[in-house]
């Protein structure tokens, strides 16, 4: 059993790592393709892989059982660099007194009391020749097991972390700690996880760095040494058949793909499936903001994508027909033109989220009308008030509550105290103000004027 014990001070310091990290990605990559372990998710990998190991893998074998102890020293704390380079230059220059004390723990654990092997007695002295050799098959390692799959590790490393977001902002770090049952339970101020010894973890104000490993299988891991920075290493969800190379089938679909709505549009498409901001969208594909604001308007005016305000940010999200556009496999027609997509029901759910968020981007235009909303989603003004017929709704009372509600926020916001009453109303699409004051009063039993005055009263009171 391993029980991680928190303070205050290691709750304020719990982090998430915001990318896999290539050491820890090693270490257990290797673990794993010298078993037979979870042959559903790894046993296609290890077929590829296996043809590839070369001899220098022998050091890789002496310093990685697949079950026991492993030197800290070949995961060194990167400090939120997770880059392989510098992270093998780092573990070069372990000092020669935690290589003594890491092979003398794994010579222990793996019974070589007597003699150990002559590269782990050259190791344990830094013996520079030995320190090369383990260089180049660290790096060879990542050259032909990891390298090749970089781009789908990543990508399941990054939804495990949209999850651990999501977490946060629902729970805080309870909700955090809480959410990974029932691999770890949160009972706090204790965390707990099986563990193949027994093990107190006290972080005494240091903070937890969570790393997801793509690699780490069943159980998570973390350092022997009580004077490392703590770290947990845990597994995260995987897809089947993660081998296939995506890229191979957009390649063979690219030109219909493309020619439908773009390369770029093509590759936005992929990146939003587990949530991506406009920043976000422009940094990953070297545009500018606006750029990547009116593709991904694209998108979402043909239902591949969702758009919604987050605060400051606008959110991105695919849609079920954007998905089943990306799914559909090469040769097949275009998931756009094929009715079957999705469900009926699917599509006039994913419309409907497209047209509220287009509402919501747009509630301070005045010419924010049914027919200007009609056509921006291609479809006829008849079916648009249809569509919001089937959910009790007018098109203009939908957008009319909307714009009171923004207003209302507006209205009891401290900080917007000095700003005029008709200022608020405009800001938010109201042309007229006796319409928006009439209107506001319907809806709250108050004019504008008296409910801000009764905000204002409520603040003065705390």
């Amino acid at each position: 059993m391993l029980r991680v014990h928190f303070t205050p001070e290691d709750i304020a310091r719990l982090r998430v790592a915001a990318a896999p990290d290539p050491l820890w990605e090693i270490a257990n990559s290797f673990q794993i393709l010298i078993t037979e372990e979870n042959p559903l998710v790894f046993g296609e990998w290890r077929r590829l892989v296996r043809p590839q190991m070369a001899a220098a893998d022998r050091m890789l074998a002496l310093l990685l059982p697949p079950r026991g102890y492993s030197p800290d020293f070949l995961t060194p704390d990167l400090d939120g660099r997770p880059d392989l380079e510098s992270g093998v230059d780092t573990m070069l220059g372990t000092p020669q007194a935690i290589l003594r004390r890491d092979l003398a723990r794994l010579a222990v654990s793996r019974d070589w009391s007597r003699r150990p092997p002559p590269e782990i007695r050259a190791l344990s002295v830094g013996d520079l020749g030995a320190l090369r050799r383990l260089r180049s098959a660290l790096l060879a390692h990542h050259r032909h097991a990891l390298a090749p799959y970089w781009p789908q590790i990543s990508a399941q490393v990054d939804a495990d972390r949209a999850v651990r977001a999501r977490a946060v902002l629902a729970g805080g770090a309870d909700g955090l700690l809480a959410g990974f049952r029932p691999l770890l339970r949160w009972q706090p101020p204790v965390l707990e996880a099986d563990y193949p010894v027994e093990r107190e973890l006290r972080l005494n104000g240091r903070g937890l760095l969570l790393q997801p490993s793509f690699f780490c299988s069943h159980r998570p891991v973390t350092l022997a040494a009580p004077d490392m920075p703590p770290i947990l290493v845990y597994p995260i969800q995987h897809t089947l058949g993660w081998t296939r190379d995506r890229s191979h089938g957009l390649r063979e679909r690219g030109a219909d793909l493309g020619t439908l709505i773009g390369h770029t549009r093509a590759a936005i498409l992929e990146n939003v499936v587990t949530g991506r901001t406009t920043g976000e969208l422009a940094q990953r594909f070297g545009i500018t903001g606006a750029a990547a604001s009116y593709h991904a308007a694209v998108l979402r005016r043909v239902g591949l994508l969702l758009s919604e305000r987050r605060g400051k940010y606008t959110l991105h999200t695919i849609t079920p027909v954007g998905l089943a556009l990306l799914d559909s496999p090469p040769g097949t027609p275009n998931a756009l033109d094929a009715p079957s997509a999705a469900p009926p029901h699917t599509r006039r759910r994913a419309l409907m989220a497209q047209i509220h968020a287009f509402i919501r981007d747009n509630l301070g235009d005045a010419q924010l009308t049914p027919d200007a909303i009609a056509a921006a989603h291609h479809i006829s003004l008849r079916y648009l008030h249809k569509l919001f017929q089937q959910d009790g709704h007018t098109v203009a009372g939908w957008v009319r509550e909307r714009r009171l509600e923004q207003c209302r926020r507006d209205l009891a916001n401290p900080r917007l105290a000095a700003r005029p009453i008709h200022a608020i109303a405009t800001r938010w699409g109201f042309t007229s103000p006796a319409h928006f004051s009439q209107a506001f009063r319907s809806a709250h039993g108050l004019s504008p004027r008296q409910f801000r005055e009764q905000c204002a009263t409520v603040h003065a009171d705390y």
